[in-house]
């Protein structure tokens, strides 16, 4: 009999690992397409965008991966300057693009209602409510209710564009009583 050798111990205590088969990903997402097809379409939305993925690649990634790696593409596409806000310093407030209809049912008609969304900086807690019109009553009326609703006032409120109403700038001597001066003839940008 002959001795055996340390090689063959550690051979049979420890035998040599398959080379295991390569792993197969799935097909990568065209990012690019994707972030284009989010900002120019207001009505696509990411679930949507994977569902067409998935029907052109079966064994694709799965919803939570496909955001995730689509979300860290874009972390580093660009830089994105955080705004931090106060508690109670703002309130951004604008309307919703789309509309939503309003059904009567006594007498069927139908009307589509504008949405006013109001969001305080700092916690993004939300308030929102449909109106018949974007006219300024309905507007000022909505703001009345949204601090109503938050239980205060902010120190700024930021709207957005407005269609179809002119935010005129007063001097502070209008709102003493001393009368309105017309801004455009102080130099003021209107």
């Amino acid at each position: 009999m002959s001795p055996i050798g340390t090689t063959t111990i550690w051979q049979a205590m420890a035998p040599p690992r398959k080379a295991s088969p390569p792993r197969k990903h799935p097909a990568e997402p065209d990012y690019a397409a994707l972030r284009h097809e989010l900002q120019t379409n207001k009505y696509v939305t990411l679930q949507l965008l994977w569902e067409e993925y998935c029907n052109q690649h079966p064994e694709g990634y799965r919803y939570s991966r496909f955001c995730e790696l689509y979300r860290g593409w874009l972390r580093r596409q660009e830089f994105v300057l955080r705004q931090e806000y106060r508690a109670g310093e703002k309130l951004f407030v604008d309307y919703a693009g789309a509309t939503i209809p309003i059904y009567n049912v006594e007498s069927g008609d139908v009307w589509e209602a504008a949405i006013f969304v109001a969001v305080l900086g700092a916690s993004n807690y939300t308030y929102a409510e449909a109106s018949l019109t974007q006219g300024l009553a309905d507007w000022i009326g909505a703001h009345m209710r949204a601090f109503e609703f938050l239980g205060g006032v902010p120190e700024i409120v930021t709207p957005d564009f407005v269609p179809g109403h002119k935010i005129v700038i007063l001097w502070r001597a209008a709102l003493c009583g001393c009368g309105v001066q017309d801004p455009r003839r102080s130099g003021w940008r209107v």
